[in-house]
């Protein structure tokens, strides 16, 4: 039978990239080869392997600090750059002197780690050099400097001291004497001497020289020595570091670490320069919403939401300022959209105005005669509607008996009932319902047939009897209530957060005066339920709805950091060991960032813990920065783009955070 392989099945149906590869055979099998049992099917099946899966390696950070640190070479001034390339001439003596110094005491786990501290700074030297009007010379300046103070003759004259103390110190012991001084190499052999000097420099720069792995200080001394025996001092010096210390040289290396590095990768160039060019559009469309958002949670991106809590966790300063400016515009946000809470007053005064004023302009025009009909038949029906079911409820009896009274009483008394006094008793029925209120026209259940008929009969009286005027005095009461609600709905937010009499905080504040609520995304949706009217529907203003669902959206995607955290323990793990893990992807990645923004790298290479912790302060600080802000991060990858180098298949992980982004970008 034909052989079908993994890779075709998936490649043919991309739809099904969620499921796993077994159950996705067993459909296919049923689907379209249900005369084969499983065993046979599964035998036509090669499990072919994809591409190997990008790791953060040693060789990903050498490369991705060569193109990082080229993009920042690119925009910096001759003078730090040439400051940068001496310092990483004196450095090379320096890690190789802690080198022989433990291959002679230390330990091979020390020695792992000074080999990798040698290729980390071949890598930028080569980088350096290549960026850098004579860098390669003033990297050997840096190697010559501290040997400016060591005299001619004094490696030879040091060797002959040496090969010479035991003869020396057995004549002397025989005679009884002092023990005779040795001779001066230079003293004796004039040129020969100055020449075994140089041979003897050699072997020491040579030893001097760092390793890293596949190269052996044997071998380096054995080469300086041979290559220092036809140029004597510097001349040997500069043959022997040729290959670290010159844009030639560096640039043999890198091109072999490149080729080395692109070996077997299944990406090509023109795949990452792509990635990249995708990834910087989505940077550079992003919008920021109405408060400042950080770089996972403006691109959604999962790897970065793990970067991010590893930063946090390597380092919690270095987002508190983020934290704090974050939660103040939250507040402000929140404060903004609530500011018609401070309008009740003034609205609530504008209702009774407005009110007093419509209707003194359609009474004013009231047809007293027909009112005077319609009023007695309105009274007849009272008394009807009292021998009704309904009127069995005392609260609705009261309500029916306490109007026909109040008609007869104005009767009895002579005195002409106006619509006045029937829009009174209407204003009256629609007070608020209270079980215990006194006035017994707002005391009967609201869903009453009686009440709702009574208020209906009044409305058409009074309109009748304005020729419709009444019905516009309704509509503009109507209209100022929904501002009056508008503005108590907005208070019940605010008064979530803060105290409707003091103003303080209430709750957890996010700044050190108290001064800043922590608004969460839960808060928040509490709160903008609060302001529901007893339909269910929010009473907001459109302004203030629209300003606060932003903030609720703003927040629920800055909250990505915590889904990705419930997404990580969510097989039994902790959220520790999840953040020690992000922490220790984000110091790989803070090392490339750093070089972006312009930590020099080598300083941290220095073996001085005091520098170290510096130069990973600095690190940390980058990459946080980075990670706060989509803007900064755009920027350090536009250098990348603008450096021209080549990107390895490890550099693409860096990039790789976003592609999910940029790729849906490209896709819809």
């Amino acid at each position: 039978m034909a052989q079908i392989t993994m890779s075709e099945v998936r490649k043919r149906f991309p739809q099904y990239k969620d499921i796993d590869d077994d159950r996705l055979l067993e459909a296919l099998r049923q689907r379209y080869y249900s005369d084969i049992s499983p065993e046979q099917f599964s035998a036509m099946v090669v499990r072919d392997l994809g591409p190997p899966e990008a790791k953060l390696t040693d060789d990903w950070r050498r490369n991705t600090m060569r193109s990082m640190a080229g993009a920042r070479l690119k925009n910096m001034s001759y003078l730090p750059k040439a400051f940068l390339n001496i310092g990483s001439g004196v450095q090379e003596l320096v890690t190789g002197a802690q080198q022989r110094y433990n291959d002679l005491f230390g330990d091979e786990e020390r020695g792992a780690e000074l080999r990798r501290r040698a290729a980390d700074e071949r890598a930028l030297a080569e980088t350096l050099a290549a960026n850098t009007t004579g860098g390669g010379a003033l990297q050997v300046a840096g190697n010559v400097l501290p040997t400016l103070a060591i005299p001619a003759g004094v490696f030879s004259n040091v060797a002959m001291r040496a090969g010479t103390f035991l003869p020396r110190a057995y004549r002397a012991l025989r005679t009884g004497g002092a023990m005779a001084p040795a001779a001066t190499t230079t003293a004796r052999l004039g040129s020969i001497g100055l020449v075994g000097d140089s041979v003897l420099a050699g072997m020491t720069y040579g030893a001097l020289r760092p390793t890293v792995e596949g190269e052996s200080a044997l071998q380096n001394m054995a080469m300086g020595g041979a290559t220092n025996a036809l140029l004597p001092g510097g001349a040997a010096i500069f043959n022997t570091g040729r290959r670290m210390v010159t844009r030639g040289g560096g640039g043999e290396r890198a091109a072999e670490q490149i080729v080395d590095d692109l070996a077997g990768e299944g990406a090509d160039q023109a795949t990452r320069q792509s990635v990249l060019q995708q990834t910087l559009g989505q940077l550079r469309g992003g919008q920021q919403g109405p408060i400042r958002l950080s770089s996972a949670a403006q691109l959604d991106s999962a790897d970065l939401a793990r970067l991010e809590r590893g930063s946090r966790a390597r380092n919690a300063a270095n987002w508190s300022e983020f934290d704090e400016l974050q939660a103040r515009e939250v507040a402000d946000q929140v404060t903004r959209a609530t500011r018609e809470s401070q309008m009740l007053s003034q609205r609530q005064a504008k209702r009774r105005a407005g009110w007093k004023e419509d209707w003194a302009k359609a009474s004013g025009s009231a047809e007293l005669g027909e009112f005077a009909g319609d009023l007695a038949k309105f009274r007849n029906s009272l008394d009807d509607a009292m021998l009704q079911p309904d009127a069995s409820n005392p609260a609705v009896r009261n309500m029916l008996k306490t109007i026909a009274d109040d008609i007869d009483r104005i009767a009895d008394a002579g005195v002409p009932y106006t619509p006045g006094h029937l829009q009174q008793i209407r204003a009256n029925m629609a007070a608020k319902f209270s079980p215990l209120n006194p006035n017994a026209l707002a005391g009967a259940p609201r869903d009453s047939a009686s009440r709702i008929a009574t208020m209906q009969q009044i409305d058409d009286i009074l309109n009748r009897a304005t020729g419709g005027k009444y019905q516009t005095v309704l509509d503009n009461y109507a209209r100022r209530s929904r501002l009056v609600d508008q503005s108590k709905a907005a208070g019940r937010v605010r008064d979530t957060f803060y105290d409707a009499d003091t103003g303080r905080v209430l709750g957890t504040s996010a700044d050190a005066a108290g001064d800043v609520p922590k608004v969460t995304e839960a808060a928040l949706g509490r709160a903008m339920n609060r302001a529901r009217g007893k339909d269910g529907a929010s009473q907001l203003s459109s302004r203030a709805k629209t300003r606060l669902n932003a903030v609720l959206d703003a927040l629920r995607r800055q909250n990505i950091t915590q889904r990705i955290a419930k997404t990580a323990t969510a097989g039994g793990g902790s959220n520790t060991a999840s953040d020690t893990i992000a922490a220790e992807a984000a110091a790989q990645v803070g090392d490339t960032i750093a070089g972006a923004a312009g930590v020099p790298s080598w300083v941290s290479r220095l073996g001085l813990s005091r520098l170290e912790d510096a130069a990973t302060a600095n690190r940390d600080r980058a990459l946080a920065e980075a990670l706060q802000n989509p803007d900064e991060l755009r920027r350090i990858l536009e250098r990348l783009e603008r450096s021209g180098q080549p990107l390895s298949p490890e550099q693409s992980v860096l990039l790789n955070v976003l592609r999910g982004s940029a790729a849906g970008a490209v896709g819809n």
